[in-house]
């Protein structure tokens, strides 16, 4: 499987009708010609310019001439069909001229690269056998890639679908792709272009944890997550470039192939205060629990002594260790503590200690699936403090 970090797919690919040049109508002004007249004469292309019979119609990609089959360019109700029912147009004398496709002299211009568009060939040619080979970890992720692109651009709908299920299924297994960055950004490009939510989820629900976790860098995660719009994806990338920022103990400032915009640095540091801020709070509140059945001294007893070892440990040293911007080590270091306390065990009741490391685990639930609420630009809207648990 290719997994290196050369992902060229371009995933701002136009969503409107396919780039077709439309058929000339004057002889002397033709896209070939000025092509033929440059110092790069197109080349016919090793594989794809096919001489058997039955290829009848020549496209030119870039600077490539193939030679194909009509009625394979027509499959899955493509846009191709649309183009070939195109009427031959006529030069300034009134006379007919020849039907684009039909030589190396005129064919079809296609604005396209041609790599993508030989990604469509090698599946529309393909054998079934050969495409089974791309739906398991062998697969070719940057020829997959390719060929989500330019079947949705050009509407082979089914072909898109077969590609995108070939996709997840690399996806799905462990694989060196998840701890990629740019193959993660590249697919995750592909599921929005092409709309597929459980893709996107799944590059999500794969990316974030590696963020968390400190396994992956989080300038790319950012560009991608503002780029989609993708607010659990953007709180994960945030919060994990806001604990580097702090592990630096100065503004990160990120090299020039990667540089965020001072709109993106602004809200990195409006971030770190915000989440500064957030730890002041959870530290000095203990978080309420629900009373349970049975509980006769709950104020006096089980309340009490959940505050005192919440006090406690929430100022702990082994807490502390954490930087004051990292909410969830600390909110877990907290947890890890009270739950290995014996005596805790003993003052509270079963049903009280069960009903309060619930509520303390369901915050940290929340603060993770809330972080992006503690990223906004705060010099542009009133300042407030971040929500308390």
């Amino acid at each position: 499987m290719n997994t290196t970090n050369e992902f060229v797919v371009h995933n701002d690919v136009s969503l409107s009708e396919p780039p077709f040049k439309r058929q000339r109508t004057d002889n002397s002004s033709g896209d070939i010609d000025s092509v033929s007249n440059s110092s790069n004469p197109p080349i016919r292309d090793e594989q794809y310019y096919m001489e058997s019979e039955g290829a009848d119609c020549v496209i030119l990609v870039g600077n490539v001439l193939f030679k194909l089959h009509r009625f394979i360019l027509c499959k899955d109700s493509s846009a191709f069909g649309n183009m070939f029912s195109l009427p031959a147009g006529c030069g300034v004398d009134g006379l007919p001229v020849p039907r684009e496709g039909s030589s190396d002299e005129d064919p079809i211009v296609l604005e396209e690269e041609a790599d993508h568009f030989r990604a469509l060939l090698w599946c529309l040619y393909s054998l079934p056998r050969d495409l089974q080979l791309h739906q398991g970890p062998s697969g070719d992720l940057n020829l997959l890639l390719k060929l989500a692109v330019i079947t949705h651009k050009y509407h082979f709908a089914s072909t898109e679908e077969w590609t995108i299920d070939a996709i997840c299924s690399i996806m799905s297994r462990q694989s060196p792709i998840w701890e990629n960055s740019p193959a993660l950004a590249a697919i995750l490009g592909i599921a929005v272009l092409c709309d597929h939510e459980p893709l996107r989820e799944l590059v999500i629900s794969t990316w974030v944890p590696r963020l968390l976790s400190g396994i992956l860098p989080p300038i790319p995660a950012i560009l991608a997550a503002d780029r989609y719009e993708l607010p659990q994806l953007q709180g994960a990338a945030y919060y994990a470039q806001v604990l580097e920022m702090d592990k630096a103990n100065t503004v990160f400032i990120p090299p020039s192939d990667r540089e965020l915009s001072r709109d993106q640095l602004i809200t990195l540091l409006s971030g770190h205060w915000a989440m500064v801020k957030q730890w002041e709070c959870i530290q000095n509140r203990p978080i309420s629990f629900q009373r349970s059945t049975g509980c006769t001294m709950h104020t006096h007893g089980c309340i009490a002594t959940w505050n005192a070892k919440w006090n406690k440990y929430a100022r702990s040293e082994k807490t502390l260790r954490y930087p004051s911007v990292d909410v969830l080590g600390r909110l877990q270091c907290l947890y890890e503590q009270i739950v290995a306390d014996e005596i805790a065990i003993q003052q509270l009741t079963p049903g009280c200690r069960t009903s309060a490391l619930r509520a303390l685990y369901n915050l940290i639930l929340a603060q993770r699936s809330t972080l992006v609420e503690f990223f906004v630009d705060r010099t542009r809207s009133t300042p407030g403090s971040p929500e308390s648990p």
